[in-house]
């Protein structure tokens, strides 16, 4: 829980997690998933 999930061991920022506690991946990868 907290982890992303493209770079293990790279921490989801506390706002992050507080606005979608379900998320998988820290904001970067997050919006690179969508480009792709």
């Amino acid at each position: 829980y907290g982890i992303c999930l493209a770079q293990p061991g790279e921490l989801i920022d506390k706002k992050r997690l507080m606005a979608k506690p379900w998320a998988k991946y820290c904001l970067e990868h997050a919006q690179k998933v969508r480009e792709t």
